[in-house]
């Protein structure tokens, strides 16, 4: 092809200009808070109260060594990551094979009980804090990781997700011509189905993640013990007692929000990647 032939790169309009400006805007605004939670983390409580600076400070070591005096984090860091990681795992497992039974099977009643499962995203969690108490203390589940991972499984939201991306991702024929060699259900869905559907698992798993890592209520209601405390109640715990040392407090918040930053850079071009393909397939 000669040079003639070539298309020619269209110059950026003044609204792609502008557009990028303001998108750049927005997105120093999303980090500027971030940035400034880090940059507390560096600082005396002294210099926190009394001015307002964008520097890195130079007390980043005593307030690690205050922190770890009130709270062991290490500790409590570890008790979250036990919860969110099975809870992300079985939920990621469940959420979809409930999803591929509303998608690819037909039952009596599928329209209807799909509707209620829709319905419970609007009815808050904390209502039902109360019987999931006393269902735990009969099962002799209180105090126990469980108590925490178990509601978990039952997301709503998860099923949702998966449903739609099933529905634009597996192909009828897939399914038939395995049921045709011999495959049974469970073969089809750990074998073909899931495989298929890593990039959506993937993307709602982060979201579930977030979600299991910052949950306060359920390990304050269902965990009793302070060495099975999660990040969010250890620090909440830090900033309810006598304690006025708010370099401390930030960088316990900073050391939480990192590890949610780790997981979701790590897994970034999954997002993307299942973004891109629900934009072709769409």
């Amino acid at each position: 092809m000669g040079v003639r032939g070539m298309k020619r790169k269209k110059p950026k309009s003044f609204g792609h200009v502008i557009a990028y400006i303001g998108l750049t805007i927005l997105a120093l605004i999303c980090l500027l808070p971030f940035l400034v939670m880090m940059l507390n983390a560096t600082q005396s409580h002294a210099d926190l109260t009394s001015k307002l600076t964008l520097l890195p400070g130079t007390s980043l070591l005593d307030n690690y060594r205050t922190m770890t005096d009130v709270i062991n984090i290490w500790n409590n860091l570890l008790n979250s990551l036990i919860i969110a990681i099975p809870g992300v795992i079985l939920t990621g497992y469940i959420g979809t094979l409930a999803a591929y039974g509303f998608e690819k099977f037909q039952f009596h009643g599928k329209g209807l009980l799909f509707g209620i499962s829709m319905c419970m995203m609007i009815i808050p969690g904390q209502i039902s804090l109360i019987g999931m108490y006393e269902i735990y203390a009969d099962a002799g589940l209180l105090n126990t990781f469980w108590s925490c991972i178990l509601p978990s499984v039952a997301n709503v939201l998860t099923v949702y997700w998966m449903r739609s991306y099933i529905y634009q991702t597996i192909d009828n024929a897939i399914l038939e011509s395995a049921t045709i060699d011999g495959c049974g259900e469970f073969k089809i869905f750990n074998h073909i189905v899931l495989p298929l559907c890593k990039t959506g698992i993937m993307t709602i798993s982060i979201m579930n993640f977030v979600s299991l890592w910052n949950d306060f209520i359920q390990p304050l209601t269902f965990i009793t013990t302070k060495e099975m405390q999660t990040l969010p109640v250890a620090i909440a715990y830090m900033k309810s007692q006598d304690f006025s040392d708010m370099g401390a407090v930030y960088l316990a918040v900073a050391i939480s929000t990192l590890v949610i930053m780790v997981i979701y850079l790590l897994f970034n071009a999954q997002i993307v990647g299942n973004v891109a393909d629900g934009g072709v397939k769409g």
